[in-house]
């Protein structure tokens, strides 16, 4: 990890980069047509806390609302390339995740 001086334009130019590459867990969406392993369908707050378990983990984790079920948000993992999700499948499983039960999802 990078060591700032925190009145730095580097750094700011530096944190402002990585606010973008990592959205907030609740406002963060699938990409359409990319692939996404779907780990759990709960309510908000335990959806935004497995999301940050699994970042945590340095695993690209992000909630998305279930348009046909108010309330209801999908844990997601990816996206990911088809040939990736075996690979991120034995990532999860390493970190304690449910891989084996993951529903691979095409947005």
């Amino acid at each position: 990890i990078k060591e700032c001086d925190w009145s730095s334009d580097v750094c700011s130019s530096d944190l402002k980069a990585a606010a973008k590459l990592v959205p907030p867990a609740s406002t963060a969406g699938p990409i359409p047509g990319r692939i996404y392993l779907q780990l759990s369908a709960t309510d908000k707050d335990k959806a935004d806390t497995m999301v940050d378990l699994l970042r945590s983990r340095s695993l690209p984790g992000l909630s998305a609302p279930i348009p046909d079920k108010p309330g209801l948000f999908r844990v997601l993992v990816g996206p990911m390339a088809e040939s990736g999700v075996q690979d991120m499948r034995t990532k999860l499983k390493s970190a304690g995740f449910p891989a084996d039960q993951a529903i691979k999802r095409t947005f």
